[in-house]
């Protein structure tokens, strides 16, 4: 029998490695058999290390050709260890035993390739072949020496993330990992002009929006009478089970989950709660028996939930539909580094295809919501026969500044665009069907895009609103107003004199503590400040308590009302108004004002339906009261009959001339005043 040489633990291996290539590569034995080399060549045999007498025999006969020694390599299957398996004969006396015990795949290295004996051409280069082992997505390639080397199966993928940097073939095209294959695929509802948005639907017209996302209005057809596909109020308790919801939370058992909760509600008795309503945070460390964080506690990690909607059914005779959900939140700030770390995020779930599309986020507005609720839309024609859900998806990223209340979800809808049709103002929604009398018709903007549509939402969103049965629920306590139930369950208010009312009115007395405080960047602050009020004795200033003054350093901060619902404010009536006292003391004191930059400026906003309008700023009072207090009032005509919040808003931009003592305010009312 051909003599086998014996080799090192870690030539033992290279050869297995190179056995198991030339196998691969279909030029080397298939089994444990004599491979005889041809005139010249050593002498190559396959030994079988689990069998001890083959290997004592072939180390006695180990003499190779021209003095050469040829490696053997054990079976596929037979391959031991550096641990198990024995060397016997001559040549295992002469092994390096530190090899021998350093033959580990991590120790082979360029320097230890060995060429396979024969033609390397038998095994050309980018040839398939087997390495032990592979990933997935790993094949084997021969190299040009005729070793094996392991490479990545060009556009392999286990998931979406795997394509991340591959090119799509288009615009409208986005590429997903289709059957372990990166392949590009339409995104759904996106065009580049009004062809591409055709649908077939005789009901709609069909266009492309600036945005490049398809919008289908319906057309002069009548609406079929049909309920929503999903209405969830969350009022009547119960489980999410029993509505047709899951949650999938990637950490139970912390004490923070998605609940029916009746803690706060957009309309009605309750809502959808993600936290721990023991204490209301989403904060998931060690709580002391004043639900704060024991001190030093290291204990919060990561929250990650996902909360599954129904499954739908959306039919295909419909311009489309476009989904509703009302928000609050109090979450991290945004931070550009990990944007949707604290999100709340909207996915559509295809049930067909398993792809899983973006719809809107909490993104859009900061994340917080300022103790407002915000409204959500989103389109959801793509989906016309399709069988889909929601997923609400929730993910900290990581454990750190989690001690905040949470999200609440209310009012979920999945309504025809059919219903209310599309809309540029308000006045385009008159004779949308609404549910009951608390309720009125809106244009509302669609989150990705798509257009804005005719909507029934809550008129107070957060404010509990009943139905009227008789003139006494109606009662306003405005003597110059009769007072009356109509039919429909809406209370009518005719006035014939003029009252004024305060709808908010704080001259800080009690601190901030009715206020919400949004971002904050450097050493100042909106905080309550004593000394040198309008009235009373405390104001609302944006000062760095250590200085006195917004500095030093670049700062900007708001401060934000609770939300105020506005009463219809015929001219009769008097007008609605937000006043407010002011001082104002910034680098602009004696000088020129010239503030192209809005250096040291103090803007006002007011909020409403998810939408925010600067109303006023200190360039009308050329950036400075020089230490004077002064009346400011903005009408908020453009606002009646909704439910509305008030921004305060100081800004440095930079950090020069920043000693000054800044803005202070009092007295800051929302009301309806007389001629």
């Amino acid at each position: 029998m051909p003599g086998a040489v014996l080799i090192s633990g870690r030539a033992l291996l290279l050869g297995w490695v190179v056995a198991a290539t030339l196998v691969a590569c279909g030029d080397a034995p298939e089994g444990p058999r004599d491979a005889k080399a041809g005139e010249g060549d050593a002498d190559v045999e396959v030994v079988d290390a689990k069998g001890a007498e083959d290997a004592d025999a072939a180390a006695d006969d180990a003499v190779a050709a021209d003095g050469d020694h040829a490696d053997a390599a054990p079976d596929e299957g037979d391959a031991t260890s550096d641990e198990g398996g024995d060397l016997s004969g001559d040549d295992a006396r002469d092994a390096d035993a530190a090899d021998l015990e350093d033959a580990t795949p991590a120790d082979v290295g360029p320097e230890d390739v060995v060429t396979p004996p024969g033609d390397v051409d038998a095994c050309p280069p980018e040839h398939p072949c087997t390495v032990p082992f592979m990933a997935f997505c790993d094949e084997g390639r021969c190299s040009a020496q005729g070793v094996c080397v392991v490479q990545a199966k060009p556009g392999c993928c286990l998931q979406d993330a795997d394509c991340a940097g591959q090119a799509p073939g288009g615009t409208c095209q986005a590429v997903r990992c289709v059957s372990n294959q990166c392949t590009s695929v339409p995104r759904p509802g996106c065009c580049l002009a009004d062809e591409d948005c055709a649908d077939d639907v005789a009901c709609s017209t069909d266009t492309c929006s600036d945005a490049g996302r398809c919008v289908h209005c319906p057309a002069d057809c009548a609406c079929p009478a049909q309920p929503y596909p999903l209405a969830l109020g969350f009022d009547a308790g119960g489980t999410l089970g029993q509505l047709g919801l899951f949650q999938v939370d990637y950490k139970a058992g912390d004490g923070v989950a998605w609940q029916i909760d009746t803690h706060r509600a957009a309309r009605g008795a309750g809502a959808l709660y993600l936290g721990n309503p023991a204490c209301r945070t989403y904060y998931n460390g060690k709580l002391g028996p004043d639900c704060q964080p024991t001190p030093g506690a290291t204990d919060s990690s990561q929250v990650r939930i996902d909360l599954y909607g129904p499954v739908l059914s959306l039919p295909v005779t419909s311009a489309g539909h476009v989904g509703l959900v009302w928000v609050w939140a109090d979450v991290e700030p945004p931070s550009p580094a990990v944007p949707t770390a604290d999100a709340l995020q909207i996915f559509a779930q295809d049930l067909l295809t398993g792809f899983e599309w973006p719809l809107a986020a909490t993104t859009a507005f900061g994340k917080s919501t300022w103790g407002a609720w915000r409204l959500l839309a989103f389109d959801l024609s793509p989906w016309r026969g399709a069988t889909m859900r929601l997923r609400f998806a929730f993910d900290t990223l990581d454990g750190q500044d989690n001690h905040r209340e949470g999200v609440y979800l209310d009012e979920l809808t999945v309504v025809d665009r059919c219903q209310g049709g599309c809309c540029q103002v308000d006045a385009d929604c008159v004779g949308t069907p609404l549910p009951d009398a608390c309720s009125e018709a809106r244009c509302v903007t669609l989150d990705d895009g798509a257009g804005r549509v005719c909507a029934a939402v809550p008129k107070t969103p957060g404010v509990a609103c009943s139905p009227c049965v008789s003139d006494d629920d109606c009662a306003d306590a405005n003597p110059c107003t009769t007072d009356a139930c109509a039919p429909d369950g809406r209370c009518l208010h005719q006035a014939f004199c003029c009252f004024e009312v305060d709808l908010l009115a704080d001259g800080f007395e009690s601190g901030l503590d009715a206020w919400f405080l949004e971002g904050g960047e450097g050493a100042a602050g909106w905080q309550s400040l004593g000394g040198d009020a309008w009235e009373g004795q405390l104001v609302a200033a944006f000062v760095n308590p250590q200085t006195g003054t917004y500095g030093p350093g670049a700062s900007a901060g708001a401060v934000r009302s609770a939300v105020v619902g506005l009463p219809p404010a015929p001219t009769d009536e008097g007008q609605l108004e937000l006043a407010f006292r002011l001082r104002l003391d910034t680098e602009w004191d004696g000088l020129l004002y010239d503030n192209p930059l809005g250096v040291d400026r103090l803007a006002v906003d007011v909020i409403s339906g998810g939408l925010s309008d600067e109303v006023w700023s200190s360039d009308e009072l050329m950036g400075t009261t020089a230490g004077q207090w002064t009346l400011v009032t903005v009408p908020l005509e453009a606002w009646a009959g909704q439910a509305v919040q008030v921004r305060f808003r100081f800004d440095t931009v930079d950090d020069a001339a920043n000693d000054f003592a800044g803005p202070r305010l009092d007295d800051v009312r929302i009301r309806r005043g007389c001629p």
